[in-house]
């Protein structure tokens, strides 16, 4: 059985074993299970991203490049969907992605500076779409980011958790990952100055 099916059932027997509303007899049958099969093996605490069992002998640069290809592909999808004449009924493909709907200037960079480390950039977003002014501005902050922008920014970093694990307990400082992801945009000011 896979980690992640194993944690599937392990979240239910223990959905099934709280609830208020389960017969007495089945939260019975249920915890016994439970225990059995938390005492069968270690505990695996880590949560496992969709894709994370297909590519677990791959490398960070090779999920990097698996990364890049399915943001290429929902813009691609996106541009296609873009040029659908006004006379079709578009109602069945009415899907909102944040990745095939962002600007198409907006440039998406993922670089892997060492290994374990993946790291996503965007650069050239328009002013008007993906800032808005601050709401309490100082002379370090003038924008906050739009919705539209946060949107594509965890649009982007599920991409990359679809490939990752994650077992960390912050509280304890132990800290558990396949590498770490981050995304981050260009600083408004620096689009100002362009």
């Amino acid at each position: 059985m896979t980690a992640t099916k194993t944690s599937e059932r392990i979240r239910r027997l223990r959905a099934l074993a709280g609830h208020p509303n389960t017969p007495e007899h089945e939260r019975a049958v249920a915890a016994h299970m439970l225990n059995k099969m938390l005492a069968k093996q270690k505990i695996d605490r880590r949560r496992y991203g969709a894709k994370y069992d297909k590519t677990g002998t791959l490398t960070t640069v090779d999920i990097a490049a698996l990364v890049r290809s399915e943001i290429k592909l929902a813009r691609k999808i996106g541009k296609q969907t873009a040029n659908i004449p006004a006379d079709t009924d578009t109602s069945a493909l009415a899907v909102t992605d944040p990745i095939a709907d962002m600007p198409g200037q907006i440039k998406v960079s993922i670089r892997v500076p060492y290994d374990g480390c993946i790291r996503m950039r965007l650069t050239n977003i328009p002013l008007d779409w993906g800032f808005v002014p601050a709401a309490h501005p100082d002379k370090y902050r003038q924008y906050d980011s739009s919705p539209a922008l946060v949107a594509l920014m965890d649009s982007l970093k599920a991409v990359m958790d679809a490939y990752d694990h994650n077992g960390s307990q912050p509280e304890s400082d132990y800290f558990d990952h396949r590498f770490y992801g981050s995304v981050e945009a260009e600083h408004p000011e620096d689009i100002r100055t362009r």
